[in-house]
């Protein structure tokens, strides 16, 4: 039998597709403990977590810096190359996934209170961190 375009057309169009499914799971806070897990939040969750109450945060530019900062919600907030001077403050679901590329350039502000991030600086001056509201009373060394 000879193959033509239409047949092997055909024959890619009768594979079976795997399919997607759907299985709902109850939320519940993953630990650093639980290596490869991924959590999907559907549009119901997503929708609850954009109600929750605004958080603020206020980054000032001593110096040139890199900020980049995401909410709870996955939105990005800000990702932009700040300049010495300069003050932007943004609103979003705690906590945050903050990445300052030059931390001795940039002061934080969380909620009114200024944030001391210094300990999450590496050799390179640049500070990755979770900024929440557990955490926050803890840096700045408050009770």
């Amino acid at each position: 039998e000879q193959t033509t375009a239409s047949t092997a057309v055909e024959s890619k169009v009768d594979e079976p597709q795997p399919k997607r499914i759907t299985v709902p799971l109850p939320l519940r806070k993953l630990e650093r403990s639980d290596p490869g897990v991924v959590v999907v939040l559907g549009e119901e969750e997503l929708t609850s977590m954009s109600n929750l109450p605004k958080e603020n945060i206020e980054v000032r530019f001593t110096a040139d810096s890199w900020v980049d900062i995401r909410d709870a919600t996955g939105k990005r907030l800000i990702r932009s190359l700040g300049v010495a001077g300069a003050t932007k403050e943004v609103q979003g679901v705690a906590p945050f996934q903050v990445l300052i590329g030059y931390g001795p350039g940039v002061e934080l502000t969380y909620n009114g209170e200024p944030y001391d991030f210094s300990k999450h600086q590496g050799k390179q001056e640049v500070a990755r961190f979770t900024l929440n509201p557990d955490n926050e009373k803890q840096s700045t060394g408050k009770p």
